[in-house]
């Protein structure tokens, strides 16, 4: 278990895989199929879609033709750009009429209907295949964006836009986490071995799959060759460096990251500054960390400096990039310990469930969202849906905790907190253990049964034996908010909670949940502070 899953799926264990724009917006990324100096891409795709153009003059052909040439970094002649002027940019641009994932959290259903009519007229479109999957999966129909990806690499099986869709597609995919279709299908483009951006593909692939890659050697031959422009190399010197980091190999790793460093794209820079948290001898340059589309870089490092509202609004942009990921849903939606976020966490939870609407997590920080503004019944909705979907997480017992505590069933809250508290215990599981203490203190604070000075000056004495990296800014704004409420008045009446759920209805959730018994054999609670120095040698 992660040492807290709610933020740890956003932050820890990130690979190099390739980001999934549109490929209008790719253009600045990939220049030329091998990315090698004096070298001419393969024009056999652009010659068919330049007779397909000459053809049949449309907006769909010249939409298709532009959007290959710019993925491909191909010249297209004059005469035919100049032709091509007649026509509006077609529905893959950013810029077309039909709406981009950057509109598309709104309404991806209009994206995929003005897709579909697209295709209809013209089937053989593979960057309109590409984009129908993109918003299938962001629309959570991940057995829809298989199929569209299909027969996106069928018509264009050794694109490298094509391919690193379909890597980044089948990423999601719980069916193929294993990367073997990511293997087979690079290897099918006969590219593998030549192009960079490709090779880091695969090795970023095997990476999220705790595999190791066949073709580390390789990598490591064309990261020396002189043939490559350095941002073409960008991504694979951080697939190689993260890599060399997993095997401990750490002065290699930071000269793969230098490599990367040279002229690097944001995703890059952003594995560069998750690898730079465990090795403090890999260096970020500042100059760097504002390249194009770096919401997940700025997301991290508001995290890291705790500027709540920095994140919430970064994870808003990153999820609008890629409203198919739920990390940055993940991450924004758990900041509600913010009370001006309150609001601005229930929002990416939701964006989040549209494109997984069976992440317990996000149904997890949604729910911890509505108890915080008072919305109990919803808030229970949530965690009953979360206990459906994964009844063995100690996460969901501490908010069907906090749920009760704001229904006015504040003793029996209470209770389920410490239960959660002895599960982490159990579970060794340190830093999660520490915020749910916080968060039971918060609660307990809240209601009047202690003043909470003494409990948190010990759990404060406790952080401070940490080592410095795991003192958590998210930690330090837990304890903020217990502060907070330390500060406010109590609320004596305003506990009170006339609504239908009733101490029973908690009481049948929690008989739900799977909790290992020993878990429950401790006679102490945490604020004791002696279950931490027993279990943890504090």
């Amino acid at each position: 278990m992660s040492p807290d899953q709610s933020v740890g799926r956003a932050l820890e264990n990130r690979a190099v895989l390739p980001r999934w724009r549109s490929p209008g917006e790719s253009v600045d990324e990939m220049l030329g199929v091998g990315s090698e100096k004096n070298k001419q891409p393969d024009r056999g795709w652009i010659k068919r879609l330049l007779r397909d153009f000459n053809d049949a003059p449309t907006a769909a052909t010249a939409a298709e033709l532009r959007e290959s040439a710019f993925a491909l970094g191909e010249q297209l002649p004059a005469d035919v750009l100049m032709r091509m002027e007649g026509f509006s940019r077609g529905a893959l641009h950013p810029n077309s009429n039909t709406p981009s994932f950057d509109q598309g959290v709104h309404d991806k259903g209009i994206a995929i209907r003005a897709l579909r009519k697209k295709i209809s007229l013209e089937p053989r479109q593979p960057f309109a295949w590409s984009e129908l999957a993109r918003n299938q999966l962001a629309n959570g129909d991940s057995d829809g964006a298989v199929a569209s990806m299909a027969c996106a690499t069928q018509l264009a099986p050794t694109n490298r836009y094509i391919l690193r869709s379909a890597v980044r597609l089948l990423s999601h995919v719980p069916a193929d986490l294993d990367g073997d279709r990511v293997s087979w299908l690079l290897k099918r483009s006969g590219s593998l071995t030549r192009d960079p951006w490709l090779l880091s593909a695969e090795i970023a692939a095997s990476t999220a799959a705790d595999k190791t890659s066949d073709f580390i050697g390789r990598a490591k031959k064309m990261l020396m060759d002189n043939k490559f422009h350095p941002r073409h190399l960008a991504e694979l010197a951080a697939a190689v460096g993260t890599v060399e980091h997993q095997y401990g190999r750490h002065k290699k790793a930071k000269e793969n990251f230098a490599q990367s460093m040279i002229d690097p794209n944001e995703n890059a820079v952003a594995q560069a500054l998750y690898v730079a948290q465990d090795d403090k001898k890999i260096v970020v340059p500042s100059d760097v960390l504002a390249r194009p589309g770096s919401f997940e870089t700025h997301a991290r490092l508001a995290y890291t400096s705790g500027a709540w509202a920095d994140v919430a609004q970064q994870c808003r942009l990153w999820l609008s990039d890629e409203p198919f990921d739920t990390r940055p849903a993940v991450l924004g939606s758990y900041l509600s310990f913010e009370p001006a976020l309150v609001q601005q966490a229930q929002v990416l939870a939701t964006m989040g469930l549209r494109c997984s609407p069976q992440d317990y997590l996000l149904l997890n920080n949604r729910a911890v969202a509505y108890a915080y503004s008072g919305l109990v019944a919803e808030a229970y909705s949530d965690i009953r849906s979360a206990v459906r979907i994964h009844r063995s997480h100690p996460h969901i017992m501490a908010t069907l905790g906090l749920i009760a505590c704001r229904a006015g069933y504040v003793e029996y809250g209470l209770a389920l907190y410490e239960q959660t508290i002895a599960w982490f215990a159990y579970l060794k599981d340190r830093d999660s253990l520490i915020r749910a203490v916080l968060y039971w203190l918060r609660e307990a604070v809240r209601a009047g049964t202690t003043e909470g000075s003494a409990e948190l000056s010990r759990v404060r004495a406790w952080i401070s034996r940490l080592p410095q990296r795991d003192q958590e800014s998210e930690i330090r704004g837990l304890i903020e908010a217990v502060e907070r409420e330390q500060g406010m008045a109590r609320l004596g009446d305003d506990l009170s909670y006339s609504g239908p759920l009733t101490v029973n209805d908690f009481e049948e959730l929690k008989m739900r949940i799977d909790a290992p018994q020993e878990s429950f054999s401790y006679d102490k609670s945490i604020p004791d502070s002696e279950l931490l120095s027993r279990d943890f040698g504090g």
